[in-house]
C-alpha cells in the first residue's frame, strides 16, 4: 500500500481508504474481490473485511457478481464536500459576473476520465431591452 508514514495505530483506517480509492479508481465499471486485494497489497481475507465493511458503510456496494462500486454513502460525501469547497467560493463571483454579461449559463466543469460534473453553474437573469 505504499511506503508513505502513517499515523500509529491507523493501519485498519489507512487499508480501508486504501480499498475506497481503488474502488474509486474503478467506477463505475467496478472492481473484483481478487483485483482490489491486489492493487491494494493485501491479503484476500483482510480486503473481504475491510470491503465488507465499507458495504455497511454504505460507502461501497456488491452487486451479485461480487463486484464492488461506490455507494450511496460515497456519493453524499462528495457531495457535501463540494458545498464548501473553497475554490468554489472563490469563483461564485466570476461565474455569476459572466453570466450577467452575457446573458448566458456559466458553468465550471470538473471531470475526470469517467465523468463530468457541473460544479458551478450561474443562470443569467434576463431583462428584456425596451
Amino acid at each position: 500500500m505504499g511506503t508513505e508514514t502513517q499515523t500509529k495505530g491507523a493501519q485498519t483506517v489507512f487499508r480501508a481508504v486504501g480499498l475506497l480509492k481503488q474502488i474509486a479508481e474503478h467506477h463505475p465499471a467496478g472492481i473484483a474481490l481478487g483485483a482490489l486485494a491486489q492493487t491494494a497489497e493485501l491479503d484476500r481475507a483482510t480486503a473481504y473485511r475491510l470491503a465488507s465493511s465499507l458495504v455497511e458503510s454504505g460507502l461501497v456496494e456488491r452487486d451479485p457478481h461480487k463486484v464492488y462500486r461506490l455507494g450511496l454513502g460515497a456519493m453524499q460525501l462528495g457531495l457535501a464536500a463540494m458545498k464548501g469547497a473553497p475554490i468554489l467560493e472563490r469563483c461564485r463571483p466570476f461565474m455569476q459576473r459572466l453570466a450577467r454579461r452575457t446573458e448566458d449559463t456559466a458553468s465550471w466543469w470538473c471531470a475526470t476520465a469517467t465523468m463530468a460534473i457541473a460544479c458551478c453553474p450561474k443562470k443569467a437573469r434576463f431583462r428584456s431591452r425596451r
